[in-house]
């Protein structure tokens, strides 16, 4: 799979991820990505995945950039920031 990561998070979950024979990009920006950041990179290449942070809205616009997602990882305790019903209507599962 090819994972889109939003934001650094420790480097023993990406190994994990890479380990597991994944490719991951992780943003290379420092704090939070803008919404116009965020769907300039994803539009940059097609991924399967998403790991996203809580800041990060991930709504109609954005399922919209990623036609091949599957599913969309919150990096966070819930997932208030994720368009749950956008997310059912293309299949892509939700998880934390």
């Amino acid at each position: 799979m090819k994972i889109y990561v939003t934001r650094r998070i420790p480097e023993k979950g990406i190994e994990m991820l890479r380990k597991a024979g994944h490719e991951v990009l992780v943003s290379g920006k420092d704090g939070v990505l803008t919404k116009a950041e965020l769907l300039s990179a994803l539009r940059e290449r097609t991924y399967d995945a998403l790991l996203c942070l809580l800041p990060d809205t991930i709504d109609k616009e954005v399922f919209a950039v990623m036609p091949k997602v599957k599913i969309v990882a919150n990096y966070a305790v819930g997932f208030n920031n994720i368009d749950l019903d956008e997310a059912k209507l293309r299949g892509v599962v939700i998880t934390n």
